[in-house]
């Protein structure tokens, strides 16, 4: 009986870490989307997607999910906060990567 603490824990923890996974990798991916955006480094990438996501009262995940629908061109139905605030901070650069032009000016 005393084993069935550390036992539904160690449990829990085995179900949590692919979806922690997940969520890592599209913070990361979303962060690396803000870095070929404006050519900030990955911190301030994240802050950035935080301040977003504050400011539109919304979940850091869904902004980051919904910067990644954009620059793939790919749409998420039940994430229209998302795009919304996607579309109000990133939208004038996303084109560009989505195509594959990124943000530099042809020279």
């Amino acid at each position: 009986m005393t084993n069935l603490p550390a036992q539904v824990r160690g449990r829990a923890a085995h179900a949590v870490a692919p979806e922690s996974r997940r969520t890592r990798a599209t913070l990361d991916m979303a962060k690396g989307i803000v870095v070929a955006a404006t050519g900030c480094d990955p911190d301030q990438a994240f802050a950035k997607l935080v301040e977003v996501a504050k400011r539109n009262r919304i979940a850091v995940l869904t902004v980051a999910r919904a910067l990644i629908d954009a620059a793939t061109g790919s749409e998420c139905a039940e994430n229209a906060a998302g795009r919304r605030a996607v579309r109000r901070e990133w939208g004038d650069v996303l084109g560009g990567l989505a195509s594959g032009r990124g943000t530099s000016s042809p020279g």
